[in-house]
């Protein structure tokens, strides 16, 4: 019972049903006291009728009279002290007199018993009275005119509910026939109104079953035709950008498979080159170091044999972070988390470069807690903390300062520093933590380092599944990593 079409086709018959029983209820309950109060304002436009004709003789100008009598089924008597003027029934001379002798009649006289009054004015009354003979009720106009004779206009209410009756009767005969034409109306109406979107339900579910070659046939130009059209357009734009996503979804596909190709030889060609240099230069480092004791006494050879050993150094510490990098980001490398104290990692860093930090000028500002407790593999972390600080000791303005800040948010411990340094462009920002990445296009060598500290730092807090990133605030750059903190 969830389709619209039932819902529909219930909520007019109920409408229907609804009214039907409201009009046959109201007639039951207001009809017959409605009839009655019609029929007294008729019965007194008829007083006021007799009234003209007052004098003696009312038989000469009575044809309206009978003819009131017979459309309202009334019956009236007139007497004055003479006696009965005019009577339409023997019958009700007894209402009057009940001492008059008997005319013949068919039935006994009505034996009335007053049962209410209601005051017209000073000389007209209303009389309800019930017989005690039929048990039938009365409703009689008792009204005295200007000439002294008195009238009486008897209604007997029976008459009046009986058609009361016969009108409810008739009401839901009628009743019944329109609530079965409505439910036939209700149902076609509601068929007529839901075939369309049933037609729009198929479509859409073909849709979902990505088959868009469907349209919905609706004729008409009302808002469901329009949501129709709509659809059909819909459906032809849909098969146009599936057909335009497959094709580019396989060119994508093939530009991955390719980088992916390009990544492991990158990675296998990196592994391999890195441990095939290790030995030779581990040899020249080793000659090097003997050429320096054999040439004492030659100052240009010494000089050239130192600078054969530190080349051969910056050699071997890049190759080293390149095995490192390479085994962070091949996922080989298993970290070992562990809780520990970042605020003394921190500090314990910092006290290893206090001499290079001398050497350049630069001043450490800390926004530190006293300890704080977090989850993280400490030997890993530390190497993540010396590239930041030796990554902003290098690239800070001389003489300038070094800020280390802690925060938390959320039990997030986010360690953040920030240097000053010369603005970078936004676009370049996120590219800093990709290998060999370095702002000096000219790659000069003054500055020092390889591109490679800020990636360690990278693969490292990827590693531990946690969040990293840079911002800039004018001239000022910021770091930050973020650690679990523990309890």
């Amino acid at each position: 019972m969830n389709s619209i079409r039932s819902k529909l086709f219930l909520q007019i018959g109920s409408i229907v049903l609804i009214l039907v029983a409201l009009l046959i209820l109201t007639n039951s309950l207001f009809l017959d006291d409605y009839y009655v109060f019609i029929h007294k304002n008729n019965i007194i436009k008829i007083y006021d009728t007799i009234k003209l004709y007052e004098g003696p003789y009312y038989k000469d100008d009575i044809s309206s009279l009978l003819f009131n009598e017979n459309k309202v089924k009334i019956e009236v008597l007139i007497r004055n002290q003479e006696g009965i003027v005019y009577s339409s029934n023997p019958q009700v001379e007894f209402l009057v007199d009940p001492s008059l002798p008997k005319r013949r009649h068919d039935s006994a006289p009505p034996k009335l018993i007053e049962t209410k009054v209601e005051v017209i004015d000073e000389t007209t009354f209303f009389r309800y009275a019930i017989d005690q003979n039929s048990k039938m009720q009365f409703v009689f106009l008792d009204g005295r005119m200007t000439n002294g004779d008195l009238i009486y206009i008897l209604m007997p209410v029976e008459s009046v509910l009986a058609n009361s009756r016969i009108v409810n009767d008739f009401l839901l005969i009628i009743g019944s026939v329109v609530f079965i034409l409505a439910m036939s109306v209700a149902y076609i109406i509601s068929k007529t109104f839901t075939k369309p979107i049933l037609r729009m339900n198929d479509a859409t579910k073909s849709m979902i079953d990505h088959n868009f070659n469907v349209s919905c046939q609706v004729d008409s130009n009302d808002e469901i035709g329009q949501l129709a059209t709509s659809i059909n357009e819909l459906a032809v734009a849909l098969d146009n950008s599936i057909e335009d996503l497959k094709v580019k979804n396989i060119a994508l596909e093939k530009q991955i498979d390719e980088t992916n190709r390009l990544a492991i030889q990158r990675k296998v060609l990196l592994g391999n080159v890195s441990h095939e240099l290790k030995t030779p230069l581990a040899l020249i480092q080793g000659y090097a170091e003997g050429l320096e004791v054999l040439t004492d006494s030659d100052a240009k050879a010494k000089n050239y044999a130192s600078i054969i050993h530190d080349e051969s150094d910056k050699m071997n510490t890049l190759i080293s972070k390149l095995l490192d990098i390479d085994q962070l980001e091949s996922d080989t490398l298993i970290l070992d988390p562990k809780e520990f104290d970042l605020v003394s990692l921190i500090q314990s860093q910092l006290l290893a470069l206090e001499g290079l930090l001398k050497t350049r000028e630069c001043q450490v500002h800390l926004d530190l807690p006293a300890s704080i407790s977090v989850l993280g593999d400490p030997i890993l972390i530390e190497r993540v903390i010396m590239n930041l600080l030796t990554n902003a000791l290098y690239h800070s303005m001389d003489k300038n300062s070094i800020h280390i800040k802690i925060t938390n948010e959320d039990n997030i411990i986010r360690t953040t520093v920030s240097n000053k340094t010369d603005s970078i462009p936004e676009v370049e920002l996120h590219n800093l933590f990709d290998s060999f990445y370095k702002l000096d296009k000219a790659r000069t060598r003054h500055k020092g380092g390889h591109g490679l500290g800020l990636s360690i730092v990278k693969a490292i807090i990827e590693a531990h599944l946690m969040n990293y990133g840079v911002y800039q605030e004018e001239d000022n750059i910021s770091f930050w990593f973020e650690l679990e903190r523990q309890n």
